[in-house]
């Protein structure tokens, strides 16, 4: 049986198949996609809108050529791995990648092709987990726009098929969650999953959870994982880890040696040699792919990087030159030492290329590390990014961390800390120490400490040969004996100059601690210390004591007294000094996350004008007992006596830092017997908080309601 034109039905013969959704969703399943890259793709067919983007128009893959691979990664899932036994790559299905990154690096609009790409050629499920429904619903509107412009037969034409988190596209379903919602897809299997902002989602197991939602696709399809990372052992620092840590090579303008971009000079074990490997096609013998050539299986060499050059940007004064660091900062390169100015960027990023650091990965999953040193944006030059590092050194391990973290998109770590007895006798005063400021092994920033200023000068010196300027920094305190004052301690003004008081408050004490800040406000010597009964007499000490500083006598101008058991006795003593002391709570626990620092608020039920300090424990202790005690980056100073009281150094040492189940740092609030370094935490919280302006306005405040 034959079927003519003229015996089909009328619908089918009076279709405009022409311009038919149907007719083009039909012809696009059965037409190969273009023989393009999808980013080749993206560039001539992508277009952002002005609600998108700062930069709206074609999607241009040359401003982010560092998303190229991984775009191409998304179309063809396959990697090179040495086989040692072989000695030989073999090719390998990808089922993960991983991006450890900076903030604002592209990624996040590579994938998105990746998505309209197969929304467009080749349609699968899709799950887009970001760290917030509110950026999940962004996103989701991103997509739907570019969708428009590419092509109106990804739609299936009925409305309702478009909800704020979810699409029913033709042959897919594109979901979108937010942090904590992993359980919603729960029942959703998806072959391309992304996990954008994966340090920042609430459940602990959501890339494990995500990635079972690939069963069934082939080689478990696809999962794509995003992300700035917070500490080491953290999600998107582990799942770095496990695959080939690739990192993004480029040229020197003036060697060719090719060097990933580092802030700071680093010293790395590699197991690859510089030749480069060409693999090719069997059947064509065109070269698909180039590679590192692997060193022989237990081997390693040295391989230094680069630094970002500005310790000449100072002036007359020494002091750093802002202008002059947005203008002269350079590039060093880490092969021929040659000065690699910002204008040349363009042109190493033009040739750069991925290369895999490690060859024993998990087999399967390709993953790489990014930092805004590459980055062309305005507000990342390298000059604003030295200008950035030193504004967040100055807030000592939380601003450092947020530096590594959102620009250089590294995982920061520490090394578990405790007080050690002779921590707290190097910090004898009289005692004059020498530091020489520098970066270990893992470009991490240290202070070497030298007891005699020769060995400081001869590091300086050996520094200064490797193009490093690194001036010794002299620290000493005058000698003198518990009860006497060193120098002319601060001065607040509205009570002149004077001590300040730290107060730890429990069920049958009030003990406290006198400190003595230098008028710069850096360095605080341990003055005189006590126990008492109850939090009365602990406010009587700081009313009616003067200590000596020579021929002077100084008073407390400020006290901190511990009001988290014992919070009306302690209401009450500091009500009895007229706003000389305040009560302060130190919040632990999940409730540190919303105590950045502290907050300064009424106390209920009270006279209006009595404020309560609330400030943020473990960033306390981290200040006292690593940056102040241990690194000496800011000097506590003890008098030459302090051994007379073996007691007071043993509470001094009581603190220690353990690691939780995330591999992160913590202080346990179940230290015992440390109630003097408790003391002195509160002596010096109440320190910061006048220095940063937060509080004289409220004392002036709280001495009119007195008045």
């Amino acid at each position: 049986m034959t079927c003519s034109p003229t015996s089909l039905p009328d619908a089918w013969r009076d279709h405009d198949w022409q311009t038919s959704p149907a007719a083009r969703a039909i012809a696009r399943a059965f037409t190969p996609p273009p023989d393009l890259h999808i980013w080749q793709w993206a560039d001539e067919n992508v277009r952002i809108q002005n609600e998108d983007s700062p930069e709206p128009g074609e999607y241009r893959s040359a401003k982010t050529p560092w998303t190229r691979r991984l775009q191409e990664l998304m179309r063809v899932p396959e990697m090179w791995m040495w086989d040692y036994t072989a000695q030989a790559f073999v090719k390998v299905p990808v089922h993960e990648i991983s991006v450890q990154k900076s903030s604002q690096s592209g990624f996040s609009e590579a994938c998105m092709n990746g998505i309209r790409w197969r929304a467009t050629y080749r349609p699968c499920n899709t799950i887009y987990a970001i760290d917030s429904a509110t950026e999940a619903a962004k996103i989701a509107r991103r997509l739907l726009r570019s969708f428009k412009f590419l092509d109106e037969s990804i739609f299936t034409g009925d409305p309702n098929d478009i909800k704020t988190l979810e699409f029913k596209l033709r042959g897919m379903e594109l979901l979108f969650y937010g942090s904590g919602s992993e359980g919603k897809f729960a029942n959703k299997q998806a072959p391309l999953r992304i996990a954008d902002e994966a340090e920042e989602h609430l459940g602990d197991n959501t890339l494990d959870n995500l990635d079972s939602r690939g069963k069934g696709a082939a080689h478990g399809g696809l999962q794509i994982n995003l992300s700035k990372p917070k500490h080491k052992g953290g999600p998107i620092n582990k799942a770095f880890a496990a695959g080939t840590q690739e990192e993004f090579f480029v040229p020197c303008p003036h060697c060719q040696a090719m060097q990933p971009l580092t802030f700071f000079p680093k010293e790395i074990d590699v197991t690859f040699s510089d030749d480069m490997v060409d693999i090719h096609d069997d059947l064509t013998g065109k070269v698909v792919a180039r590679m590192p050539k692997p060193l022989p299986l237990g081997e390693k060499r040295k391989f230094k990087t680069g630094r970002i050059v500005f310790e000449h940007c100072k002036n007359l004064l020494e002091q750093w030159d802002q202008l002059r660091i947005l203008t002269d900062t350079y590039y060093e390169c880490g092969a021929c030492k040659g000065r690699i100015d910002e204008d040349r960027k363009r042109w190493m990023i033009d040739r750069g290329e991925w290369r895999c650091m490690v060859f024993d990965g998990t087999p399967g999953v390709v993953s790489q590390h990014f930092s805004d040193l590459y980055s062309e944006d305005d507000s990342v030059t390298w000059g604003r990014l030295v200008l950035r590092w030193l504004k967040l050194k100055r807030k000592g391990i939380e601003g450092m961390r947020t530096f590594y973290n959102h620009y250089l998109g590294e995982a920061w770590s520490e090394e578990a800390n405790a007080t050690e007895t002779a921590d707290i006798l190097a910090n004898i005063a009289g005692k004059a120490l020498w530091f020489v400021d520098g970066t270990n092994s893992e470009s991490r920033p240290v202070r070497h400490v030298f007891t005699d200023r020769p060995s400081a000068d001869r590091l300086c010196e050996s520094n200064a040969a490797r193009g490093l300027v690194t001036p010794v920094i002299e620290s000493v305190c005058p000698p003198y004996r518990r009860g006497t004052v060193p120098w002319p301690p601060i001065t607040d003004p509205k009570r002149g100059r004077g001590l300040i008081i730290g107060s730890d408050v429990g069920g049958s004490y009030a003990c406290w601690i006198a400190i003595a800040p230098h008028d710069d406000g850096n360095d605080v010597a341990v003055i005189d210390w006590g126990w008492e009964l109850d939090p009365d007499a602990v406010a009587r000490v700081a009313d009616k004591t003067r200590w000596p500083c020579g021929a002077q006598q100084f008073p407390v101008i400020r006290g901190f007294m511990d009001a988290r058991h014992r919070a009306e006795d302690v209401y009450k003593a500091c009500l009895f000094t007229r706003g000389q002391m305040i009560p302060v709570h130190g919040v632990g626990g999940e409730s540190a996350k919303h105590v950045k620092v502290w907050t300064y608020a009424q106390v209920a039920t009270y006279r209006k004008g009595f404020m309560k300090l609330d400030f943020n424990d473990q960033r306390a202790k981290t200040k006292l007992y690593i940056e102040r005690i241990k690194r000496k980056w800011k000097r506590v100073w003890f008098p030459a006596d302090i051994e007379d009281d073996p007691e007071f150094i043993d509470q001094l040492c009581q603190e220690k830092q353990e690691e939780n189940t995330k591999g992160k740092l913590y202080w346990p609030d179940n230290a015992t017997g440390n109630h003097y370094g408790d003391c002195l935490k509160m002596a010096c919280v109440g320190l910061d908080f006048m220095l940063r302006g937060a509080q004289p306005a409220s004392a002036a405040d709280e001495d009119e309601a007195e008045a």
